[in-house]
């Protein structure tokens, strides 16, 4: 009794000390050690801190973001897009992903200070589920920029429409692919079980993989970041406001910034021997990467919070001016009035908001060409105006209407 008690700190979260189990078959490590060294199953080198420091971490900054953006959405438009839903889907996948990973973190040691009973039934259909839920986390995590493009820019432009359906093609291609090989490589046969003995070495032929999967990430990434800029360029603003606007749609150089980094481990994992120890530093880097995207993919919701509390700032300044213009005119072209619109000449009692009198409808739309129509921003989320705004356009009830951001008016 008293060895069992010896050997209780080898016992792991899905994996308790076997009873009856000989003691040479419990202390037989998985790895051959180095010369010069020897298994050290009591306290070894390991990455479990780590790991559940990190997946910690990003899991309370990416609720954050993520309760924030539902907030904005449901505060400001009083609806949620299809984009937002997909980012819940992407939030609760990662979660999963992560909290498997945080589960199995004892094993991310040298491959040589791993019991080899650790591997039984619970690991490897953890791992199996584990690896699944990345099929589902990673195309979600990018489908929400491409759907809020869509929704911003492509209202009226179906190429760009297209471009963006193209990228959410590339992913859940990409990842469904990993399905079938998931189940070839890292399930046993039918009629086998989970724990056989050549199920380490069958797991890791799909290995390589990884590294195919982190390359198209990192080629999806630059295309998600490229995409709408030509869009922006294009619209009539001054520069100082379209690097504004860029701001906001480029936080998506972060997702590319972690993938590279992610890319950089699934490398090392591929070409190096100690699968367990790489498998750590890699997991790490792919919560990160799950995370950040999605909070990168918060951001131009959050653009109007963000109005609220720096509103004072030269920058927001330029951000609200420039979203509310574009919508402004993407409006008065189609004869609907946007909510809080600064230039209205009258306050509707039902709804509570500002709605554009006739003439200055009229004139909008002659000011207007087709050719910046089709540069100009449709959702209503980004035109929330901040009380001195909404204060102008009261006080021009029975006046000229008056204009925070100098358009001429009809006199």
């Amino acid at each position: 009794m008293g060895t069992q008690m010896d050997l209780s700190y080898m016992a792991a979260p899905w994996a308790p000390v076997p009873s009856g189990l000989p003691l040479k078959q419990l202390m037989t490590p998985s790895g051959k050690p180095p010369t010069g060294s020897v298994p050290n199953f009591h306290d070894p080198a390991s990455m479990h801190i780590i790991i559940l420091t990190v997946c910690g971490v990003m899991i309370a900054l990416t609720s954050i973001f993520v309760a924030l953006r539902l907030w904005a959405v449901m505060r400001v438009t009083h609806t949620m897009g299809i984009e937002d839903y997909v980012c819940i889907i992407a939030t609760i996948s990662s979660f999963g992903y992560a909290a498997l990973i945080m589960w199995l973190a004892k094993a991310a040691r040298h491959m040589y200070d791993v019991p080899y009973w650790w591997f039984n039934d619970a690991y490897w259909k953890e791992r199996y589920v584990e690896n699944t839920m990345q099929t589902i986390a990673f195309p979600a995590s990018r489908s929400a920029f491409f759907l809020l493009y869509i929704r911003v820019f492509g209202k009226n432009n179906k190429p760009f429409r297209i471009a963006c359906y193209v990228g959410i093609v590339w992913y859940s291609l990409s990842y469904l692919l990993f399905i079938p090989l998931n189940a070839i490589y890292c399930a046993p046969s039918w009629g086998h079980p989970w724990a056989s003995h050549d199920m380490l070495d069958k797991c890791e032929r799909l290995i390589p993989f990884a590294f195919f999967l982190g390359a198209c990430n990192i080629i999806g990434d630059l295309y998600i970041i490229i995409l709408p800029l030509p869009i922006i360029a294009r619209l009539h603003m001054t520069l100082e406001k379209k690097l504004g606007v860029m701001a906001i749609f480029l936080t998506g150089i972060f997702v590319l910034i972690a993938s590279a980094i992610s890319m950089f481990y699934r490398y090392r994992l591929v070409h190096g021997h100690d699968t367990n120890w790489y498998e750590g530093s890699l997991v790490c880097a792919t919560v990160s990467e799950l995370c950040v995207a999605i909070i990168a993919s918060c951001m131009p919701s959050l653009s109007s919070l963000f109005k609220h509390h720096f509103k004072d700032t030269s920058f927001m300044a330029s951000f609200r001016s420039a979203f509310s213009r574009r919508t402004n005119g993407s409006s008065a072209a189609s004869g609907s009035a946007p909510k809080f619109a600064p230039w209205s000449g009258y306050k509707d009692s039902n709804k509570g908001s500002f709605s554009p009198s006739s003439n200055g409808s009229s004139m909008l739309k002659s000011e207007h060409s087709r050719s910046e129509s089709q540069s100009r921003l449709h959702d209503h989320r980004y035109v929330e105006l901040n009380d001195v705004e909404a204060g102008r356009a009261m006080k021009s009830m029975n006046s000229v209407p008056v204009d925070p951001y100098n358009q001429p008016h009809a006199r």
